[in-house]
C-alpha cells in the first residue's frame, strides 16, 4: 500500500502530460503515470479512475516541443503570464507561445478561450489550476 500512495503522490505532482507519461511508477517500474486531458484542466494519476484510463503517450516529445517554439516572435515573448496574455498570446507550460497548438496536452491560458476575463482574471484560472492540482494530486483516496 506505501507504493500506491508513493505512486499517487509522485503522478500527482505532474503538471505536463510529458512530463507525466515519462514517469515510471514506484510500484512497478513497467508501469508509467498517465495523463487525463478535459476541457477545462488536466492531470496526471498513477492508475484508472471514476473518468477511466488516461493517456499513456502524448502527441508531441518534449524536444519536438522545443524545436517547434516560436523563438522569433517578438511579441510573443514574455517571461509572465499577465503580459503574456495582455500582449494577446498564449500562456502554457509557463511560456509564452502565439498560439496554444505549439504545446500539445497542456493546459493553455488566452483570451481567445477565456472570453470576458482581464489578463490578470486568466492569469488567476492559471495559478488556481496548478494549486488545485498539487492539491488534489496529494490526495490518496476519494474521501480526502
Amino acid at each position: 500500500e506505501e507504493e500506491s500512495i508513493n505512486d499517487s503522490r509522485t503522478c500527482g505532482s505532474k503538471l505536463t502530460c510529458g512530463e507525466c507519461v515519462e514517469t515510471n511508477l514506484t510500484s512497478n517500474e513497467l508501469e508509467n503515470c498517465m495523463w487525463f486531458e478535459f476541457e477545462h484542466g488536466n492531470y496526471c494519476r498513477s492508475e484508472c479512475g471514476m473518468f477511466g484510463c488516461g493517456m499513456s503517450e502524448c502527441s508531441a516529445k518534449p524536444d519536438e516541443i522545443l524545436n517547434d517554439r516560436l523563438e522569433n516572435s517578438d511579441v510573443c515573448s514574455s517571461d509572465d503570464c499577465t503580459s503574456c496574455v495582455s500582449d494577446g498570446c498564449a500562456w502554457t507550460v509557463n511560456e509564452c507561445y502565439e498560439t496554444c497548438d505549439v504545446v500539445a496536452d497542456a493546459s493553455c491560458y488566452t483570451s481567445k478561450y477565456f472570453k470576458n476575463m482581464t489578463a490578470e482574471e486568466i492569469c488567476k484560472v492559471e495559478e488556481e489550476s496548478i494549486n488545485d492540482s498539487r492539491t488534489c494530486g496529494s490526495k490518496l483516496t476519494c474521501g480526502e
